[in-house]
Parts: structure tokens; sequence; C-alpha cells
């Protein structure tokens, strides 16, 4: 989650309302991938954490 949480700021401009952006990140040698949604009231919801 720490990973997640300094990455997602260099993306969450791509981000649309509506849409889920996948980004996939290198954490200790293994990359993860993680999908992040953002609600209509503006909530980001980050999930669908999981090795690639």
């Amino acid at each position: 989650m720490k990973a997640i949480k300094a990455h997602f700021p260099s993306v969450s401009s791509k981000l649309v309302e509506g849409k889920p952006l996948n980004s996939v990140i290198e954490v200790a040698g293994q990359k993860i991938q993680y999908s992040a949604f953002k609600l209509s009231d503006g909530t980001i919801n980050i999930g669908k954490i999981h090795g690639l």
C-alpha cells in the first residue's frame, strides 16, 4: 500500500470519473497491478491489487 500511495499521485491526473485506471508498479522486485476508480462524489477507490 505504501508503494501505491507513493505512485498514485503521478498518475492521478489520468483518472476519469466512472472509468478504471490500471497501473503497474514494481515493489521489491515484483510487478503488481492496481486499479483506481473515481466515484461521482469525487471519492477515489483503489482496489484489485494483485501480482503479475
